[in-house]
């Protein structure tokens, strides 16, 4: 009896032991993460909401970087001339998450300010716009050109933060997680702001409506040439 007590008991421990390694592995948290993550693609394929306002992805890829041959940091007549095409195009709204300097760039190659500010000014009565900025480890924000910020105006700067889950997948968004010393909505919690879209913290609903679009910003810049719009 003794022995098929310890026998049971050596095991019942073995058991728990292997939970425990499991559980300090990380093994279980990704099979949780892969089972929504499936989820997420089933209804994908049976959710029939369209989306009115569908979400297209401007990216600067290394292709556009290549063709335009300049710094990531000296864009400015590059995406100067996105924004006028935006104004064009009148978008619902727009949000930049490209981090603008800090400070004038005219010294290195006079009116590469004024560009950027030409697509800003042209856009903002035409959409909503919204720029990105950052913060630091202590929560202070990193500023914008004096400039750019002024142009935006408090409504139309935003942080670029986001909520990654333990594998480095954005599958949520917690604008209560968002926390400056300029207690600064998000850029995505800016955006709703301004369109009057309510904000809810939780999931995202990836399987709502039509795959994002996405559209090299070098394309897009080229599509404009030949018109009135300068890039």
């Amino acid at each position: 009896m003794k022995h098929s007590f310890g026998f049971l008991l050596r095991g019942f421990l073995l058991i728990v032991a292997g939970l425990v390694i499991i559980c300090e592995s990380g093994v279980l948290s990704r099979f949780e993460w892969r089972w929504l993550d499936w989820q997420m693609r089933f209804l994908a394929g049976r959710e029939h909401a369209y989306a009115e306002d569908p979400v297209v992805v401007v990216g600067i890829d290394d292709a556009s970087l290549a063709q335009f041959a300049v710094p990531l940091a000296t864009l400015h007549r590059q995406i100067g001339g996105f924004l006028e095409a935006m104004a064009l195009a009148h978008p619902r709204a727009v949000g930049v998450d490209v981090v603008l300097p800090q400070a004038s760039y005219d010294r290195i190659q006079p009116g590469l300010d004024a560009a950027l500010a030409r697509g800003i000014l042209a856009l903002r009565p035409a959409a909503p716009l919204v720029l990105g900025m950052t913060a630091a480890a202590d929560g202070r924000l990193r500023p914008l050109h004096p400039l750019f910020t002024n142009l935006a105006t408090p409504a139309g700067l935003g942080l670029v933060f986001v909520s990654k889950d333990d594998d480095g997948v954005i599958r949520r968004h917690d604008e209560r997680l968002v926390d400056t010393q300029a207690k600064m909505r998000s850029l995505v919690g800016q955006l709703a702001q301004r369109i009057e879209i309510p904000m809810q913290n939780g999931l995202i609903p990836f399987f709502r409506g039509p795959r994002f679009g996405y559209f090299p910003l070098k394309d897009v810049n080229a599509g404009m040439k030949g018109s009135h719009v300068a890039v």
